[in-house]
């Protein structure tokens, strides 16, 4: 037998110099015993615990079983579910890209950037996002969505839904003037182009086509989107840009065969950090109505449509 200092708790134990390192219910112990060294066997009895004491002790056993997990290189019951929704959808985000003409894997434009293969989309998202950000959209979207994006003009997407009208008098889309100007600068400064694919992102958006009004958001407009990003921001999720979202509307209206947001609209986030207006995006009068709206107007019908990305 050995003897061991461990820091943490300035103890000297013997151990079996045979065991290479300590099972999981040692490591859960040492770390736990700081915290617990004061509570005799007789206060553990289930009916000692408060309801927020058992709350916080099941949070702090999730959290260990999660850490453990992460150690031996084990996915999350969330990252599971999350590869199998890629998996399960991948095939027809390609199918939407290619019917829309963004993307044809089998006939591609001089440049396009070929994307990642469902594997590969998987593990971008797993690596890129931690797990509790995984936990975070597939807890909060009524309907996750996997979406394959490609890094295109947003003119070309805008051009696309009005390429391929499915809805009964569905007329071209709507695009704010100041809005339009903002997103191709935005384009022009990445060397996003028309002509081509230069690049993908992959992700995660809530597809519901309607969404439910969240009570804690009040004031404003400006007020809304500023509490909104910040409560999602706190979870690593975020607002969609407007190409996501048109990608969003084009998967709903022609898989679907019924827009989003006919009767509210979502808050959108265009990475411009112009905090002189809301823009927004819905189905409204027969198009789809992508708006840059006055954040001192109070609106009931504006929608947190949670999304996360990463770049391929």
């Amino acid at each position: 037998m050995e003897t061991t200092w461990t820091p943490e708790t300035g103890e000297r134990r013997l151990i079996d110099p045979s065991r290479d390192r300590l099972t999981m219910e040692e490591k859960a112990a040492l770390i736990g015993r700081e915290r617990f060294n004061t509570v005799r066997p007789a206060d553990l009895k289930e009916e000692k615990f408060t309801e927020d004491e058992r709350g916080q002790r099941d949070q702090i056993r999730k959290a260990l079983k999660r850490f453990f997990d992460r150690l031996e290189g084990k996915l999350t019951p969330e990252q599971l579910q999350l590869k199998e929704l890629v998996n399960k959808q991948y095939a027809s985000e390609l199918d939407l890209l290619r019917e829309n003409k963004l993307y044809n894997s089998a006939h591609p434009n001089d440049g396009d950037v070929p994307p990642p293969d469902a594997e590969t989309a998987s593990d971008l998202l797993l690596t890129q996002l931690s797990p509790e950000q995984v936990e975070a959209i597939l807890k909060v979207a009524k309907q996750p969505q996997f979406q394959l994006e490609a890094l295109t003009a947003f003119a070309r997407y805008t051009a696309a839904l009005d390429a391929n009208k499915r809805m009964p008098g569905q007329i071209d889309t709507y695009v704010n003037s100041n809005l339009r100007i903002k997103l191709a600068a935005q384009d022009a400064t990445a060397g996003i182009t028309e002509g081509k694919v230069s690049g993908w992102r992959v992700g995660i958006i809530d597809a519901a086509q309607e969404l439910d009004a969240d009570p804690t958001l009040v004031g404003n407009l400006g007020q809304k989107r500023e509490k909104a990003q910040a409560q999602l921001k706190s979870q690593g999720l975020r607002l969609p840009h407007p190409r996501s979202y048109a990608l969003a509307q084009m998967r709903a209206i022609h898989q679907q065969g019924k827009p989003l947001d006919a009767a509210n609209w979502s808050m959108l986030d265009d990475d411009t950090g112009d905090t002189s207006v809301v823009p927004g995006g819905a189905w409204y009068d027969d198009q789809v109505d992508f708006s840059e709206n006055n954040p001192d107007y109070r609106n009931g019908l504006a929608r947190v449509r949670p999304s996360v990305v990463v770049k391929a």
